[in-house]
C-alpha cells in the first residue's frame, strides 16, 4: 500500500519494502496553505521499524492515480508498532539545499527565475506558465525551497510539486508554477447534502473611524510631522452614540527619518482603509462524500461553492480548499477546510431573476396568445415559462401554436431562433430576441471566447516569432531537436487555426452552446501544446549556447586580430600604438563585411557577439557585447 524506498549504491532510488494495508493502523495525508505545509503521520506494526527509523527513507503515499512523495524525518517507536512523520519531498530537498548568495535577476522570465532557483537541486522545472518578466532579488544567502518563495511572490504564481513513478521508482522530480487562482471544478457545498455546520464570526474589535499619524523621528531635530485621518462613511456606520470619533494613533514602520506630511497622510489613509470593516471569519463543517460518490470529489486548491439558504440571512459564497486532512484507510474520514470566502448577498443573485421578469412581464403586455395561461406559469415559476417557453430541438415542435418560440439546433455549427407566426416559422430578429433574455448563455460565452481569443492572437503572434528566430538560428545544428521544435510549433499552429476557424464560422445569432463548448475545449489543447513547445524550445536554447562556447573556444583572439589586421591591409586602413585601426566609416563597414565573409562561421559567431564603434577621427573600437542568444 504504501512503497519504502531507499537509495542503492548506483545512486537509484528503489523500492526495499512496502507498508501492507493491514500493518497500517493510521495513516494521514494533510496539505495546508499556510507556510505551503505537506506531511504524512502513520502509524504501522513494528516489524518495519529498522527501515523507518533508518536516514534517508523514503515513502510513496497514493493520491489520485499517482503518488505524493515524503521523507521520513520522526519516528517514535513502542513495544509493537511505531509512529512515523514524514514532510514532502519538495520541502525537504528544497530547504535543505546549499544556500544561494544574495543575488538580483534583472527582467527574467518566470521559466528563467525558475531554472536558475532549481540548478543543483533534485527537481527539474515542469509546466511553466507565462507571467511575463519581473526583477528578483534577495539580500541574505537563502535555501532554494526560499528563493522558489520570492519568485512566485515577485511573479504572482504558485507552485505545485509531482513526481514521475516507473514501477514505484522515483524518475523525476517537477515543479510546476501556474497563474494564481482557484478553479471551480463543480463542487458545491449545500446544506442537507454535506454541509454539517455552519459558524459566521464578526469580529469588530479593530475598527477604528479615524487615526491620529504621527511620523518618523526626524534628524537634525526638526519637529515631528503629524496629522490625522477620518472616514465619514465609517463614522455612520460605526461611530459612537454621542457622534464622537473612534481613535487610534498610526506609526509607520519606515527607514526615512526625514517623511513628509503629504507621505504621511497618504499611508495613514491606506492604514485606516483597512480598519474600517469587520473582520469576518466562517468555520465551516461539511462530509466529503467521495468515497461514495466520485463526482463529489475536493482537492487541495479548489474553489468550491457553499449555499446554506436556513442561513440568516442566507449565504451563498464561493472559497478556496486551503487545508486536507485524507484519511487513507478510512476515506469517510477526510476533511477539509475553506478559506479566502466571497460572500454573495441574495439580493445581487436575486436581481438577474428580476431583471428577467421585467422583461417576461412586458412581454406578456404584447399580444400573444393563451396570455392568461403563461401569466399563471410565470407567477408560479418564472424559470418554468423560460424552459417551457423556448423549446430547442432538431425538429420542429409537435402541436406548436402562434406565438411559439423554437430555437433549431438541426445544424450544430448555425442554431437560429424561430417563431411561430400565422402558421409559419419565421426568424426572431436580434432585438427581439434580446428584449426577452434569450440565449443569454450562448451570447455570454461566445463574447468571452472572442475577447480570449484576441488577447491570445497577440501572444501567440509574438511566440511565433520568437520560436521561429530559434529554428533558423545556424547554431542549431541538432535535426532531432529542430525538428522536434517545427513540431511542437505546427501543433500549437494548427490548434490556433482551429480556433480561429471556428470563431470565423459563427456570431452572436448563430452560435450554439455545444460548438461553444467544444471550441472552448481548443484553448485548453493550445494551452497543453504551448507547455510541450516551451520545453521543446528551452532543450534548444541550451544547445545553442553550448555550440556557441565551442567556437568561442576554438577561435582565439590572436587568430581574430590576424584576420583583423590582414583584412585592414587590404583596404588601407592603418593601426594605432594602441592597435585601434583608423579609417573613414565608410570604409570600416565594407572591411566588416569581408571579414566576415572570409572568416565564414567561426568569425561571424565572433562578430554576432561584438560590436564596432567609429569616433569622430575614424578610430575603430571592437566593443565586447553581452551575448544575446
Amino acid at each position: 500500500m504504501i512503497p519504502i524506498l531507499k537509495y542503492n549504491e548506483q545512486g537509484e532510488l528503489k523500492q526495499v519494502d512496502e507498508i501492507a494495508k493491514r500493518d497500517l493502523y493510521k495513516g494521514v495525508h494533510s496539505r495546508k496553505a499556510e507556510n505551503d505545509e505537506e506531511r504524512f503521520i502513520g502509524t504501522c506494526t513494528n516489524i518495519y521499524g529498522d527501515i523507518l527509523e533508518d536516514a534517508y527513507s523514503y515513502i510513496l503515499v497514493p493520491h489520485d492515480d499517482t503518488y505524493r512523495e515524503f521523507v521520513i524525518n520522526h519516528t517514535e517507536q513502542y513495544d509493537d508498532v511505531i509512529d512515523f512523520e514524514a514532510d514532502a519531498s519538495y520541502f525537504e530537498f528544497l530547504k535543505k539545499s546549499k544556500p544561494r548568495e544574495p543575488q538580483k535577476l534583472e527582467k527574467v522570465t518566470l521559466q528563467e527565475a525558475m531554472n536558475f532557483c532549481l540548478q543543483g537541486t533534485r527537481f527539474k522545472p515542469g509546466n511553466i506558465e507565462y507571467a511575463g518578466t519581473a526583477t528578483v532579488n534577495w539580500v541574505d544567502y537563502n535555501s532554494p525551497y526560499d528563493i522558489l518563495k520570492i519568485i512566485c511572490t515577485a511573479f504572482n504564481v504558485q507552485f505545485e510539486s509531482r513526481i514521475e513513478v516507473d514501477n514505484t521508482s522515483v524518475v523525476n522530480r517537477y515543479i510546476d508554477v501556474r497563474l494564481k487562482g482557484a478553479l471551480f471544478d463543480g463542487k458545491e457545498i449545500v446544506r442537507g447534502k454535506d454541509l454539517i455546520s455552519l459558524k459566521r464570526t464578526v469580529d469588530k474589535s479593530e475598527i477604528v473611524t479615524a487615526l491620529y499619524a504621527i511620523g518618523p523621528d526626524p534628524e537634525d531635530g526638526k519637529q515631528r510631522v503629524t496629522t490625522f485621518v477620518t472616514d465619514d462613511n465609517a463614522q455612520e456606520r460605526w461611530g459612537e452614540p454621542d457622534g464622537s470619533y473612534r481613535w487610534d494613533v498610526y506609526s509607520p514602520e519606515t527607514e526615512n527619518n526625514n517623511m513628509s506630511l503629504s507621505r504621511l497622510t497618504t499611508l495613514a489613509k491606506t492604514a485606516l482603509n483597512k480598519r474600517i470593516n469587520a473582520a469576518v471569519s466562517y468555520d465551516i463543517e461539511q462530509y466529503d462524500l467521495e468515497y461514495l460518490y466520485p463526482h463529489e470529489k475536493v482537492r487541495y486548491g479548489d474553489l468550491v461553492r457553499i449555499k446554506d439558504i436556513e442561513f440568516k440571512p442566507a449565504l451563498y459564497a464561493e472559497a478556496e480548499v486551503i487545508e486536507v486532512e485524507r484519511d487513507i484507510i478510512d476515506p469517510s474520514q477526510t476533511k477539509y477546510v475553506v478559506g479566502s470566502i466571497k460572500e454573495f448577498k441574495e439580493s445581487d443573485l436575486l436581481q438577474r431573476f428580476g431583471f428577467l421578469w421585467v422583461s417576461i412581464k412586458r412581454k406578456l403586455n404584447d399580444n400573444i396568445n393563451n396570455v392568461n395561461t403563461i401569466v399563471n406559469q410565470v407567477i408560479d415559476n418564472e424559470l418554468q415559462y423560460v424552459e417551457k417557453k423556448i423549446f430547442k430541438s432538431q425538429t420542429e415542435p409537435e402541436n406548436a401554436v402562434d406565438g411559439m418560440y423554437w430555437y433549431d439546433t438541426s445544424n450544430d455549427r448555425v442554431g437560429v431562433l424561430k417563431k411561430r407566426v400565422d402558421g409559419q416559422w419565421i426568424n426572431v430578429s436580434e432585438e427581439e430576441r434580446n428584449s426577452m433574455g434569450g440565449l443569454s448563455r450562448e451570447i455570454a460565452l461566445y463574447r468571452s471566447l472572442i475577447t480570449t481569443f484576441e488577447n491570445l492572437a497577440i501572444q501567440h503572434q509574438k511566440l511565433y516569432q520568437e520560436v521561429t528566430e530559434i529554428t533558423n538560428s545556424p547554431y542549431l545544428i541538432s535535426d532531432q531537436l529542430h525538428s522536434s521544435v517545427n513540431t511542437n510549433l505546427n501543433a500549437l499552429v494548427g490548434v490556433y487555426n482551429n480556433i480561429k476557424s471556428r470563431l470565423d464560422s459563427i456570431n452572436e445569432d448563430t452560435a450554439t452552446i455545444g460548438f461553444l463548448i467544444d471550441t472552448q475545449a481548443l484553448f485548453q489543447d493550445y494551452r497543453a501544446k504551448m507547455q510541450t513547445l516551451n520545453s521543446s524550445v528551452e532543450t534548444a536554447k541550451v544547445a545553442i549556447n553550448e555550440r556557441l562556447s565551442t567556437l568561442q573556444k576554438q577561435f582565439t583572439e590572436e587568430k581574430f586580430n590576424d584576420a583583423m589586421k590582414r583584412v585592414a591591409d587590404t583596404f588601407g586602413i592603418q593601426q594605432d600604438d594602441q592597435g585601434r585601426f583608423i579609417g573613414p566609416p565608410e570604409t570600416v563597414a565594407q572591411m566588416i563585411d569581408a571579414l566576415k565573409t572570409e572568416t565564414q562561421e567561426e568569425m561571424s559567431t565572433l562578430l554576432k557577439r561584438s560590436e564596432y564603434e567609429t569616433d569622430k577621427e575614424g578610430f575603430v573600437e571592437r566593443l565586447d557585447a553581452a551575448d544575446s542568444e
